[in-house]
């Protein structure tokens, strides 16, 4: 074990998956890891016949006020009122956030079935 090579493949080794974890995942990947995780909490505490719960999921329900159909992951955030994205570029002479608008703003933010 305290050979040389033992010991650098050992250090390459951590470094290649230490730098791999920290790439991330697609947001694609990780939404649908997310929503898996989530359903193995539900089941997991739906076991009981308390709760008994038929054909539930995870996924936001069309009639939701924020439902999206869209297939994109992207987080644009909703349009600000004049005065609150005033406060948002510029409060009291310091700039705000410089990368506020990077992930882009949608018009409509509620589902226009609501």
């Amino acid at each position: 074990m305290n050979n040389p090579r033992t010991k650098i493949w050992h250090t390459s080794t951590t470094l290649i998956l230490v730098a791999l974890s920290l790439t991330g995942c697609a947001d694609r990947n990780y939404l649908r890891e997310a929503d898996q995780q989530a359903m193995e909490v539900i089941a997991e505490r739906a076991a009981d016949q308390r709760w008994n719960l038929e054909n539930y999921t995870v996924a936001v329900d069309d009639r939701s006020r924020f439902y999206d159909d869209s297939e994109s992951t992207d987080v644009a955030r909703p349009k600000d009122d004049a005065n609150s994205n005033l406060y948002m570029h510029k409060v009291n002479g310091y700039d705000g956030w410089e990368y506020w608008d990077e992930d882009g703003v949608i018009q409509q933010f509620t589902n226009e079935k609501w």
